[in-house]
């Protein structure tokens, strides 16, 4: 049962961090938004802005609803992802990473306006 149980660990771990990359590894580059789970509350525009996460923590997040860009930095805790803005009006925020790979991310986060978490899942595009 041990053995068993120990498979099933490993072969989800490969799922969640894939193979031999790490998170951080994987999420360099350059993702567009794909599925949201409030999926009423997101217009067309929202799915054609992006994040662009950058080695040495540097993130740009590109809103074509407003067509502003907002520089901030980023950092991990294990699968938590945490954004800290420069704009000053703006709160960090931080998601916990459900799945990576060099393809799709999905991610949850609390969401005070909603109430409940939510999940946003990613294409990675280049």
């Amino acid at each position: 049962m041990t053995k068993l149980l120990f498979g099933i660990l490993l072969s989800f771990s490969f799922v969640v961090y894939g193979c031999n990359d790490s998170i951080s590894e994987l999420l360099i580059g350059k993702w567009q938004e794909k599925e949201y789970s409030h999926h009423k509350y997101s217009k067309e525009c929202d799915y054609k802005g992006y994040i662009e996460f950058k080695k040495g923590g540097t993130a740009i997040f590109y809103d074509a609803c407003e067509n502003k860009t907002d520089f901030s930095r980023w950092s991990l805790d294990d699968n938590i992802l945490i954004i800290r803005s420069n704009l000053p009006l703006i709160d960090d925020f931080t998601v916990k990473i459900i799945s990576i790979n060099k393809n799709e991310m999905v991610f949850e986060e609390s969401d005070v306006n909603f109430g409940v978490g939510h999940t946003t899942k990613y294409k990675k595009m280049n």
